[in-house]
């Protein structure tokens, strides 16, 4: 979930479970169109729209995009007050469906890129290699510690750097360390 809503709120709706419920999910699985948020939109949750409107997310829309693969991102936007009027809405339906479709687009892209790099698997060497040069060992020191040579520390290293996208030890460390595998 990517967004600026209030951390609290973000908090309430994961510890509620709401996206179970969420009208404008349900809406978005099944039209490309926009939709506002209204109180009869939420009939069926009252208490979702209770707690929304707590947050202060009182006047609100929601627009989904698609991926090639099926995926569906949910553009979801909010304000506390003035309410959307009709030609207000005109106007915002093709701005919200190209600004929808192009974040899709590029949250898309992006979670492929994150996912790739959570797929890389490490050989157990590779892993231990990793560790050491997290620790600020040199290869030498890793070759003692290993009982292998400096050139096979660096032979681990550059295929670590190579399956995780890195140019040298530190940035291969770097992105370990983001991604979670050390």
């Amino acid at each position: 979930m990517f967004g600026n809503y209030p951390r609290a709120w973000l908090d309430r709706y994961k510890e509620q479970n709401y996206a179970v419920i969420d009208p404008t999910i349900r809406h978005c699985k099944v039209s490309s169109e926009p939709v506002l948020w209204s109180t009869d939109f939420f009939e069926e949750c009252p208490q979702l729209w209770k707690d929304a409107r707590a947050f202060e997310l009182n006047i609100g829309l929601a627009q989904p995009s698609f991926n090639a693969r099926g995926y569906i991102a949910l553009l979801s936007l909010a304000r506390k007050d003035n309410a959307i009027e009709e030609a207000e809405w005109e106007t915002l339906k093709p701005l919200i469906k190209a600004f929808s479709e192009t974040a899709g687009y590029h949250i898309f892209e992006l979670e492929d890129a994150l996912t790739s790099t959570l797929d890389i698997e490490f050989g157990q060497k590779e892993k231990e290699v990793l560790r050491w040069t997290a620790d600020g060992k040199t290869s030498e020191e890793i070759g003692r510690i290993l009982n292998v040579t400096a050139d096979a520390v660096n032979f681990h290293l550059r295929n670590i750097q190579k399956k995780i996208g890195a140019c040298n030890r530190v940035q291969a460390v770097t992105y370990a360390v983001a991604q979670g595998h050390i």
